[in-house]
């Protein structure tokens, strides 16, 4: 039996009305794609027909900036935010087309997107770490360079007192003697230099004097201002003053001040970190690591308004764990105890220095240097 005329029409109009409207909407979803609303409606509409994996939303959400945490690894670097995953190449039926383009064609136009608020959440309060941005050093140009120079290592420079314990007196140089000592150096030819410098030579061939001398202090006791700081500017010498910062933090008299430390910069020294508390470094936690080396580091940092680049360890005592955690916090260098005048960067983890004692009367100083010099 075949359909009246009037059901033929009707059967028939209805064929061509199935075949067009897929392309009525793949014209109008084509015109609709700009939209960042059909986008969305779009991913939406893929992922109710198809039992595939929900995908994220096309809307940016922000980010967790990742925060430093008490490790030797390298710090985290900040990842942009993932953006919406593509919409699978599933083929979508009559009905998700309907449900795609009706809301679309008579929905208002869209408002701006607006910033997404970050919420509120209960983290924990992440621990100061070497995730601090790091300072990069000098670019080495491949080329492999050593270079002699003489890296002096003071403690005190004060007038010896019979109550000093054995301790304070070995590491106790007279102003006298220290005096004499630089001006033996500049009647000698020796130019003082910073330990940027020596590194900068070593990593890039920056030029360095004929004479070149590098005069350090440790532990940051009140008397390198009071006494050696004065000779130094005098003569025109440059020194790297590694500090414990804690006394500092305390107000011991003992040690100096940060106003005397803001003061010393501003004159052209240098300062290093020396740890927060003059502990063994050896075989400690990371946590405690971190704790003593970048405590220490930003403490001068925040008074100086510049990088600290170097660092002595207390009683020359180290590891490979103390070792990591100065390359995460951005450190170049590090300074021993050991003696030695020949540096390179194969060893920039353990420049070698020349102690001067109190023992040392004006033969023996200038015999040490000599026998750096030759």
């Amino acid at each position: 039996m075949f359909p009246g005329p009037k059901l033929a029409l009707l059967l028939r109009l209805r064929a061509v009305a199935i075949c067009l409207l897929p392309i009525m909407a793949a014209s109008l979803l084509l015109a609709l794609l700009s939209s960042p609303r059909a986008a969305s409606l779009v991913a939406l509409a893929a992922t109710s027909e198809a039992p595939t994996p929900t995908l994220p939303a096309a809307t940016e959400t922000p980010t967790d900036v990742p925060t430093a945490t008490a490790t030797a690894t390298k710090t985290p670097t900040a990842t942009s935010s993932p953006a919406a995953s593509a919409t699978p190449e599933t083929e979508l039926s009559l009905e998700s087309y309907r449900r795609l383009l009706l809301p679309l064609a008579f929905a208002p136009a869209a408002p701006a997107e607006a910033e997404p608020t970050p919420t509120a959440t209960d983290a924990p309060t992440p621990i100061p770490t070497a995730a601090l941005a790091p300072t990069p050093g000098p670019t080495p140009d491949c080329q492999a360079r050593q270079v002699i120079v003489p890296v002096l290592m003071y403690h005190h420079v004060a007038e010896r007192d019979p109550s000093y314990s054995y301790l304070r007196r070995s590491l106790t140089v007279s102003p006298r003697s220290f005096r004499w000592q630089l001006d033996y150096l500049r009647a000698n030819g020796y130019e003082s230099v910073k330990l940027d410098d020596l590194v900068a030579y070593l990593a890039m061939g920056q030029p360095l004097p004929p004479k070149p001398v590098v005069i350090t202090f440790d532990d940051g006791y009140r008397d390198n201002y009071e006494v050696a700081f004065p000779m130094l500017r005098e003569r025109g010498f440059v020194a790297t003053f590694f500090l414990v910062t804690a006394p500092i933090d305390e107000g011991s008299p003992e040690f100096m001040t940060w106003e005397q430390v803001k003061e010393m910069h501003a004159a052209g020294m240098e300062f290093g970190a020396h740890s927060y508390t003059h502990p063994d470094l050896r075989g400690q936690s990371v946590d405690y690591l971190v704790w003593q080396v970048v405590g220490s580091k930003e403490a001068i940092e925040e008074r100086t308004g510049e990088p600290v680049r170097f660092f002595a360890y207390p009683s020359g005592s180290y590891d490979d764990q103390v070792i990591a955690v100065l390359k995460s916090a951005g450190f170049w260098a590090a300074l021993s105890t050991e003696t030695g005048c020949l540096h390179s960067l194969e060893s920039p983890w353990s420049l070698d220095r020349v102690r001067v004692s109190p023992q040392d009367g004006e033969s023996k100083f200038a015999e040490k240097l000599i026998g750096c010099t030759g």
